[in-house]
Order: structure tokens, then sequence, then C-alpha cells
């Protein structure tokens, strides 16, 4: 496609910084990346990065600053409800040892400055506080207007601007809306380099199972310094209150009675690891609440010189640690079927259509499916789940399964070499 010299990319997240820097360095574009917000968000918490998702971050030269403040957690244990250790779950071995890469977790603001520091050394511009107000193409040109008055035409236009995409709504399929998961997340950071000696350190993510939900900690800085906690569960809103107002006043009731909410969720946990974990809780100043939505999976990502990649086009829940990894293996999909000089860009958005559904539909079902034991159980149900954690955890340990790498083919599948 010989015709693209200019690229307008709508979001300055984690996916539009990737998008600038590869269609950037592999394709020679000029990008200039424009963002609602007024400033680099410092919103979130952290979050995992599988093998697939570090190996593209390998070859767009910021993997080396990743190691230096993540942290790397190949095995995860696992703990029942009453506060007994189920196992330990391999998420990473096998896929380092064919990949080179294992799983890495940091926080999102230290992703984000990464990835600014890498696009300022690009001289990729930024522009903040520009709200998409619409688009508009012709044959040969896109161009898009923000509320401040001001507008820019390119040859493509990139929409990596989340599930609540002004790029998808206004332009590319205004019929797709976000729906919710069923599933909300109450979360903190904790530092512990102020903490003393007596207060639990973990080197390693734990996951423990309770009747409502499941909370997951886990370190993410390099020698454990910061750890990430979150719990989710189900949380049930009407339709008269699923709305900003809503759930505005539903977070505002959980994080103002947080202690008390998450020390009751954690009461059935006994024994050290639940007075660790209550200790934790109770060590907490803040927490952040957010309710789960997700995109249904389908509809159209691309339009005229219009495309729309990562949560803006297939946003799905984070029970797979898949959201960096699909959107960096979309941008890279993408870079390189638009060195394809024989097609059109029609033919391209086809072609990358055809490539990337079929493996963004297996993640996002895999999500929705891990999601699922997050629900609220049963005591039967939830005795059920924890024996066939300990069974299928304890086989993969005494038969020594994890080196034949069971269900690990579609985490350690290279995009850059797939047709």
């Amino acid at each position: 496609m010989s015709d693209i010299k200019k690229v307008i990319i709508v979001g300055g997240g984690m996916a539009g910084l990737i998008a600038a820097l590869q269609l950037t360095r592999q394709n020679g574009f000029a990008c200039t990346v424009y963002e609602l917000r007024d400033a680099p968000t410092t919103l979130g918490g952290a979050i995992g990065i599988p093998c697939n998702g570090l190996r593209l971050l390998h070859r767009l030269g910021i993997y080396d600053a990743l190691l230096a403040r993540g942290a790397q957690t190949p095995r995860v244990e696992m703990h029942s409800s009453r506060g007994a250790s189920l196992g330990f779950m391999d998420v990473a071995s096998w896929n380092q040892e064919h990949t080179g890469f294992g799983y890495l977790r940091i926080k999102r603001v230290d992703l984000l400055e990464i990835l600014l520091d890498a696009v300022e050394k690009a001289q990729i511009p930024i522009r903040y506080s520009k709200k998409l107000i619409g688009i508009k193409e012709d044959a040969a040109q896109v161009t898009a207007t923000f509320a401040d008055g001001t507008s820019d035409t390119a040859d493509l236009l990139v929409g990596c601007d989340g599930i609540h995409s002004a790029v998808r709504t206004l332009h590319v399929d205004p019929g797709l809306q976000p729906t919710y998961s069923g599933l909300s997340t109450m979360y903190s950071i904790l530092d512990l380099s102020k903490r003393g000696p007596s207060f639990p350190r973990f080197s390693t993510p734990h996951a423990t199972r309770t009747p409502k939900g499941i909370f997951i900690i886990f370190p993410c800085k390099p020698n454990g310094e910061e750890i990430f906690w979150f719990y989710t569960q189900e949380v049930q809103i009407s339709e008269e209150h699923n709305t900003r107002d809503g759930w505005e006043e539903e977070r505002k009731h959980v994080v103002d009675s947080f202690k008390d909410h998450a020390l009751d969720l954690l009461s059935d946990v006994r024994g050290d690891w639940g007075a660790q974990l209550k200790q934790v809780v109770g060590a907490t100043d803040n927490v952040n609440f957010y309710p789960l939505f997700k995109l249904p999976f389908g509809g159209t990502w691309s339009k005229g010189r219009t495309v729309i990649i990562g949560d803006a086009a297939h946003a799905m829940p984070p029970h797979a640690s898949q959201g960096v990894a699909m959107a960096a293996e979309d941008v890279f999909v993408l870079s390189r079927k638009l060195q394809e000089q024989s097609l059109s860009l029609a033919e391209i958005f086809q072609q990358y259509d055809q490539v990337r559904r079929p493996r963004v539909e297996y993640f996002h079902k895999l999500a929705v499916k891990n999601g699922d034991v997050r629900k609220q159980q049963s005591p039967w149900g939830l005795w059920a789940i924890e024996m066939m954690t300990y069974i299928s955890l304890m086989a993969m340990d005494k038969l020594g399964l994890v080196k034949f790498g069971f269900g690990m083919g579609p985490w350690i599948h290279d995009v850059d070499k797939q047709e």
C-alpha cells in the first residue's frame, strides 16, 4: 500500500503508543497521536503480560525497560477458601523455554511511562486535550475533527481509544456498545518499602477463592517492594442504575467502606494465610473500584480509511491477561499487511480481519470462561472447583506434565510468522 504516508492515531494509551511506534519504525509513516485527556493517565493498577505480548514489546525495543520495572512471575499459588494451599500453577516455564519470554506483571503507569519515553525518542508528536467529535472521509483522505475546533487530515486513521471508543461510535460501528459482564473489581497497590520485617512479602502471585469471588495478590516490581491486590466478584445492578451515575454511586459505597467490605469477603479464609491477606487489606489506605465491561464479539473493525484495534474493536474481560498482548498483535499484523504493495486498503483490512478475528475470538471466549469461576458459588460448587484445582495441579506436578505444554499453543503463537 504505497499511498499511505501520514497516519492519525486516536488514543494515547498503550494501544495507541504501540501503534505509533510500530507504524513509524516498520512502515516509515508520519504518525501523530491524539489523546482525549490533558495529560498521560495515572489510572489503573497493574497488569500481566504473557509471552506473546512480551515478544512483540521486545521487538519494539522496550523489553529491557519492562524487566527493570516489572516482576517476572512464572507460577501462581492457588489457595482454598479456608486458606489451604492447593498447589502451584505454572503459567510460564514452558512458554519461556519455547519463546524466550515468560510472564511479566507491571504497573500500568510504569508500562505507559516506558512507552511514552520510546515515543518521545522516536520524535512522534502527542496532542493532548483532543476530544474527537467527527470523522469524514473521501477516496483519498480521512479527516478527524476535534472539540477545540482543530482538525487533521491523513491517509489512514487508527482508532486506539478503548472500549468507549469515539472512533467506533462516531464512524466505524456506532451500534456496537459495551455490556456489563456481571463482575466488578476492587483493587489497590501497596508500597511495602516502608513496612517492617514482620509485614508479609509476596515473591509470587497468589489466588484465593472465596464463596463470593476471588482475591488475587501479586508483586509488580522486580524486588517485590510493591504489590497489587484485587478482589473480583459478582455485583448485580438494575438496568435503571446501569448508568454512569448509578455506577458512581456504587463505587462511592464500595470505596467508602472498602476495609469492612474486603474483610467480610475474606472472613472464611483461616490460618496464617488468612491473617496475611487481612493484614494487607488493613494496611491499605485507599482502593479503586470499577465494573468490568466487554464488547460483544463481532462487529465491524474498519470503514474506508479508518480501522479500530485493541479494546476499541474487541474489548474483553481481563481474565486472560491478553489486553496489551492483543493490541500489540493487532498492530503488528496491521503493520505487516500495510507493507503489501499489491493490495488496496480495503483488501488489507479484509485480510487483517481474517487473520485476527479467529485468534481474538479464542481469547475472548477464554476470558469469559475464566470470569465464570470468579462468580459466586454455592458451598458444593466451590468445593468441587477446589478439588478439581487440587487434583489437576497435583497431577501436573507429579507426572511432570508441564513439560508437554498442554493448552499453551495459542500463547506462544507468533503473529509475525502467520500468513
